[in-house]
């Protein structure tokens, strides 16, 4: 009887958070690149650099690589993998 059965516990999804501080990033995780308000692209963290100053990111879809510096007015905000942000 489906009555007794605990109720599903609810995935916990998050908000897209923009990260200021690059060395708080990890490896392999899912970041949204944005400028001004716009989406540029999504990927994944591959390196940041020991000072934080500079990230390499693998862009999804087979887009790349690429290297950001934290001067180049591009956000980076973490994203959940699983949800639709």
């Amino acid at each position: 009887m489906d009555n007794d059965r605990p109720p599903a516990i609810p995935l916990i999804r998050f908000e897209p958070q923009l990260i200021r501080q690059w060395q708080h990033l990890w490896r392999n995780e899912l970041v949204e690149l944005r400028s001004n308000g716009t989406v540029l692209g999504r990927g994944h963290i591959d390196i940041t650099a020991e000072d934080a100053s500079t990230i390499w990111i693998y862009r999804e879809s087979g887009a790349g690589r690429i290297m950001i510096h934290e001067q180049d007015g591009i956000d980076i905000w973490r994203v959940d993998p699983d949800g639709a942000n």
